[in-house]
């Protein structure tokens, strides 16, 4: 048995759901019990998921059916390439139901304005540092001089110390909130 999805469902519990066992059961649709069993400290009566209860973990966390599979002990690790394959497939699943959503008449609209969003971000992203990037934490400090060890600084991409994940986010925020069309004047 793994510890992994004890793991991912105790930060779940914790970041999520404020440490309420209750609020993440129903928010999963798992009895309390179950979900209980799952997180246990004590590994020797810690119980892991059945693949159906992996299924509603997957899609009340967001996270991919197979890794919660992994996680479980149903299913051998998979490779780096295959954990690629399938991050790529659900992006594409996701663009597909953003798709979807706007309709056929509205396709052109979109890929013309997610072109700008996404030349914007990659430009953002040269600037970031590697480590703050791959951390997911947008509160990461990615230069040795801010974590004041004495170190030497970070250079980002461009030769200038990289941005934090929380500059970065805030900038791509401020551009969200610009108005997209002008108003009319002279009716």
């Amino acid at each position: 048995m793994t510890d992994g999805i004890s793991r991912l469902l105790r930060q779940a519990i914790s970041e999520r759901f404020e440490g309420n066992l209750t609020w993440t059961a129903d928010s999963l649709d798992l009895p309390v019990q179950s979900l209980s069993k799952y997180v246990h400290v004590d590994p020797a009566l810690r119980t892991n998921p059945s693949p159906s209860s992996c299924l509603k973990i997957a899609r009340g966390l967001g996270r991919d059916y197979d890794e919660v599979l992994e996680l479980a002990g149903h299913r051998p690790p998979r490779t780096a390439q295959q954990k690629v394959t399938a991050w790529r497939q659900s992006v594409h699943d996701q663009v597909d139901g953003w798709l979807a959503a706007v309709g056929p008449g509205q396709e052109e609209f979109f890929w013309r304005h997610l072109r700008p969003q996404a030349e914007a971000t990659l430009d953002l992203m040269a600037e970031l540092s590697p480590s703050a990037v791959s951390s997911g934490n947008d509160g990461a400090i990615s230069s040795a001089a801010e974590r004041g060890n004495g170190a030497q600084a970070e250079k980002g991409r461009r030769g200038r110390p990289p941005l934090r994940v929380s500059y970065w986010l805030a900038k791509q925020l401020a551009n969200l909130s610009r108005p997209v069309l002008q108003p009319a004047f002279g009716h």
